[in-house]
């Protein structure tokens, strides 16, 4: 008998993973699936999976094939790659025994499930070794035979494969042309990257909204006076002489400086003490004045009774010598801050700390305002010191540098340092994990060409749109090169698996291509929209962040897709692969972690949920205290401990005030005047808790009710004179009434003061320089001193002060304005926590409703929005438990973490769709997942080394955010999928009753009606 037929019958089904809309396309039988391939002449296994694609294990039925009604189970991808393998072995020529119950023409199969998967699944067949469910390709050790030459391929009718598949048969076809045109764009968009670069603005002003009421009022400060800031020059030493003799030769030559570089120089306050000395005592408080009067009275009356003993006391009420003293003391103490308020300073030098510490202050003329005129007066300065040699005055003395002047400097030259290190770190760090992973020297140009090509125009773009860098933006370029690389990564990944598998440079590029495009895509579209949700706000630290990470993660994709297929093409020409071992494929780690973590689901469940219940007290403690009230902890960490914030602790405590002042900008003298009046009574009202410490004016620099105060002061004067006859201008009896250290004080405003009346052009000139503007107009500013308390290490209280002067000022003037490194601060951190919500909550939105789009499905993007929101819950327990905060840089971390950290959770997931279960698809894709987050670790984790304490903050949440995401994605999600698996293959182990399935084959209906014989 000669060999009997065969009938091979094709029926049409919905494969995995697709739509409900595909099962009414009547089309859907023939197009690719993901056990097909339609590529090239060597799709042998493909061709047999479609040949043997039948309903005989119970497969899902057309709905309009051979049995009409009936009820079966939708069969899984890679049952028809066990259909392949059976028909091998039943061609002629070729024989293979069959297991039971998998005859092609079963009478009563068991039904199978739509989402019947394998890894918990025993009963599901795997694919054939070599070949591979996406693209096929002949297998290794396959069958070649006649009748399979014969079969024609079903082309692909996807228009995203067929397009794949033109563009790389044209980067086969056509490598350099394609590399001529990315060497084109990376030629044209570098010069613009460079200049984006050459224009960084360290500004805290350039993170608000143009409009923003601190920035607008900075920008009129420096219009109508120029600004208040200074260069400060502190001389520390031992010998006080010494240090005496430096600071005048000092200032001796830099008044030789030109006035437009340095307009003045301060270093004594001769002048301005004798002018207190004469007149300090009129500008006491009237009441301290009236109310020494009245105590002096009272003392004096007190002295005589006691000197009569024939006087009798009646009044009850009359304070005894005991109660009396405290009251004369504190009044004594209020009347010489008025007259004695540069007592504190040392000979006539800006000098305090015991005689250690001497300061000179710089002063630029009020048009320099730019950062090119502080290099330039500091680079002056500093080169007069050298110049004099310190030490050759005095061993012990040091000379440092402070004040707003040298701040800027300071924090320039820090960011600039930082991106060098940063930049540096962080390529060479990738280049070696990169070598690490692929053990290949090849991924390295093959990567880095298209990302610095995706990069540069990213940079470009942004010098057409945004035009500079700001202190959030700076660092972005090692952020989008950690980022943007990923998409490169998988592919690339792909394309090894593939040629290692044994198919050549046609069969694999397309397949890589095809098989990674809609994953990468999703990946970065969704870093894209995280980013994308910064733009919409108005806090540009925030928007234009956004805008360039959008950008990078969208350019960068796209470069990588274009470029790498012609690079992979001439580097296969140059150097084709070698073929390695299986085991070189799947990794030293990648392998054995899968199969451990499968076998063991319990235990990574149980672990999951103990980090769950962690992470909930860890974000309790979090969400108490959320943002960084510590203001010291957002500058430069070595200005703390030798830069220019060390040296201003320095003259803060010679001045005994705040070098800068929060400024109210009014339209007159007359509102100057009334706003000044009412900080004055607030001021008064809070004391001594409050954050005032006092308000000043030009008007305030003439003294009022002079007339009144010299009359108390004449009758003061006459109540503490001696009785005639005896010597000296103080009654012993009323300085026995004061402690020691006081009455020198009495006797100084009985000998010095001079009762007259003084009018404003008697005020030394540098204390009304403060209130004189360009155009010649004064008086029309008011300066708000903040007490010493409310520093940048209460930011509460500066928040309170900035708030409170804002408010005051308002009521008072609604049109005016108020500048200060105080209130700029402030409405820093109002922004971030009104602007920072909104842009985490559309984020997430953003990034949910892209996975669905993409995914297709809303079961399988519940599984990958779950795990980042694991991942974000596990983050915001860390930095509970670690005491980290969030501040105006790091805050942008919440969202971006929104879609960076999906990627890993869909990379893994798309696998998982495409292969026979979780150990399979966690060895295939696990290393390539890892490998792209360790690459946007590397460039988070190179910001920890920037000297400024906000970026180090901004890099270490985002590490932390990336390793509990990649955790999530690849230590939770596959283990509760396994377990999930498990038990419906559990559920689906025994049989169905015979009773219950329908015939495969319906006998009043042939064979022949199913379509495709």
């Amino acid at each position: 008998m000669g060999q009997p037929e065969r009938l091979v019958v094709e029926l049409r089904r919905q494969s995995a993973g697709r739509g409900r809309g595909a099962r009414l396309d009547p089309h859907a039988a023939t197009r690719e699936r993901p056990g097909e391939r339609t590529g090239g002449g060597g799709c042998d296994a493909g061709r047999a999976a479609h040949l043997a694609r039948t309903p005989a294990l119970g497969g899902r039925r057309s709905r309009r094939g051979i049995a009409p009604g009936g009820r079966a189970g939708r069969r899984s991808d890679d049952q028809g790659t066990a259909a392949a393998q059976s028909l091998r072995g039943d061609l002629p020529g070729r024989a293979a025994a069959r297991a039971p119950g998998d005859e092609l023409h079963a009478r009563h199969p068991p039904a199978a499930r739509a989402d019947h998967r394998e890894g918990s699944r025993p009963r599901r067949a795997r694919p054939v070794a070599g070949s591979h469910r996406d693209c096929g390709g002949t297998a290794r050790g396959g069958v070649t035979g006649t009748i399979l030459d014969r079969v024609q391929p079903i082309p692909s009718r996807r228009r995203g494969d067929r397009l794949w598949e033109r563009f790389a048969a044209l980067a086969i076809a056509r490598p350099w042309l394609l590399l001529a045109a990315g060497f084109a764009l990376f030629a044209a968009t570098l010069p613009f990257a460079v200049r984006l670069y050459g224009d960084l603005r360290t500004d805290l002003r350039e993170l608000l909204p143009q409009g923003a009421p601190s920035a607008v009022a900075l920008q009129e400060l420096e219009r109508r006076v120029g600004g208040l800031a200074s260069l400060a020059i502190v001389v520390r030493t031992d010998d006080l002489e010494a240090g005496e003799r430096f600071v005048d030769a000092l200032a001796a030559r830099l008044r030789k400086l030109p006035p437009q570089l340095a307009a003045r120089i301060f270093w004594r306050i001769d002048e301005e003490k004798a002018f207190f000395e004469a007149h300090g005592a009129l500008y006491a408080d009237l009441k301290d004045l009236q109310q020494m009067r009245d105590l002096l009275r009272d003392r004096i009356a007190a002295a005589r009774r006691a000197a009569n003993p024939l006087l009798v006391e009646l009044d009850d009420e009359e304070p005894t010598q005991a109660e009396a003293d405290p009251l004369m003391e504190d009044v004594t103490v209020r009347v010489r801050a008025a007259f004695g308020r540069l007592d504190h300073f040392i000979d006539g030098y800006l000098a305090g700390e015991g005689g250690q510490t001497l300061v000179v202050q710089v002063y630029p003329p009020g048009a320099a305002t730019s950062l090119d005129d502080d290099q330039r007066l500091f680079a002056a300065v500093s080169g007069v010191v050298r110049a004099l040699d310190p030490p050759s005055f005095h061993p012990s003395i040091r000379v440092g540098y402070g004040g707003e002047v040298r701040g800027v400097i300071e924090n320039q030259e820090n960011l600039v340092r930082d991106l060098l290190v940063s930049s540096i770190l962080v390529l060479t760090a990738v280049a070696s994990v990169l070598v690490l992973y692929y053990r290949s020297w090849r991924s390295i140009p093959l990567l880095v060409l298209p990302l610095f090509t995706g990069v540069a125009a990213t940079f470009a773009v942004s010098r057409w749109v945004i035009h500079y860098l700001n202190p959030n933006t700076a660092f972005l370029g090692s952020i989008i090169v950690g980022n943007g690389i990923n998409a490169g990564i998988i592919l690339l990944a792909r394309y090894f698996e593939e040629r290692r598998r044994g198919n050549d440079l046609e069969q694999a590029l397309p397949c890589a291509l095809k098989t990674t495009w809609v994953a990468t895509f999703a990946a970065s579209a969704a870093a894209a929209a995280s980013y994308g949700s910064l733009g919409a706000v108005s806090f540009r630290g925030f928007n234009q962040f956004g805008f360039m990470g959008t950008a990078g993660m969208l350019l960068c994709w796209v470069t990588t897709y274009l470029l790498m297929p012609p690079l992979i093409a001439i580097a296969e020409r140059v150097r084709p692969l070698r073929e390695r071992k299986r085991s070189r494929i799947i990794g030293w780690v990648a392998g054995p972690y899968a199969t451990a973590l499968t076998h063991h689901t319990g235990w990574v469940i149980a672990t999951s949920a103990l980090i769950v219940a962690g992470s909930v007290w860890g974000m309790w403690r979090f969400v108490r205290q959320p943002i960084q009230y510590d203001f010291r902890q957002l500058g430069s960490r070595k200005g703390l401990t030798e830069g220019a914030a060390y040296w201003d602790s320095h003259v803060d405590a010679v001045l005994q005030s705040y070098q800068t002042p929060t400024v109210v900008l009014t339209d007159s003298p007359e509102k100057a005047q009334a706003v000044a009046a009412a900080i004055e009574e607030v001021r008064v009202a809070q004391a001594p808790r409050g954050t005032i410490d006092s308000v000043a004016t030009l008007q305030k620099l003439v003294p009022d009710q002079q007339p009144r105060k010299i009359e108390l002061l004449r009758e003061i004067f006459r109540l503490v004179a001696p009785p005639k006859g005896r010597p000296g201008l103080v009654d012993e009896r009323i300085a026995r009434a004061l402690p020691e250290d006081l009455r020198p004080a009495l006797l100084r405003l009985r000998e010095r003061t001079e009762l007259r009346p003084i009018a404003l052009a008697e005020v030394p000139s540098r204390l009304k320089l403060p209130f004189h503007e360009k155009d010649g107009k004064s008086g029309r500013l008011v300066l708000v001193f903040p007490t010493l308390t409310t520093d940048s290490r209460h930011g509460k209280a500066q928040i309170a002060h900035a708030k409170l002067v804002r408010r005051t000022a308002l009521q008072v003037d609604p049109k005016a304005l108020i500048a200060g490194q105080i209130v700029l601060t402030s409405d820093i951190v109002d922004s971030i926590t009104s602007d920072g919500g909104f842009a985490a909550a559309l984020s997430f939105l953003a990034v949910a409703a892209l996975t669905i789009l993409v995914m297709r499905s809303i079961r399988d993007s519940t599984w990958v929005v779950s795990s980042l929101c694991l991942g974000v819950l596990w983050m915001f327990g860390a930095l509970g438990a670690l005491g980290l905060r969030l501040n105006f840089v790091n805050f942008a971390v919440l969202p971006i973490t929104f879609g960076i950290g999906v990627d890993y959770a869909v990379n893994f997931y798309q696998r998982y769709r495409q292969s026979s279960g979780v150990e399979e698809s966690l060895t295939a894709s696990g290393g390539a997942v890892t490998l792209c987050s360790a690459t946007t670790i590397i460039g988070y984790a190179t910001l920890v080394t920037a000297d400024n304490m906000a970026i180090q903050s901004f890099g270490l949440t985002a590490v932390i955010g990336e390793i509990t995401c990649l955790s999530a994605a690849l230590f939770a999600l596959p283990a509760v999928l396994a377990w999930r698996d498990r038990r419906r293959a559990a559920t689906e182990a025994s049989p169905p009753e015979l009773s219950s399935v329908e015939p495969l084959i319906q006998p009043e209906r042939p064979r022949r009606e199913a379509r495709g014989l």
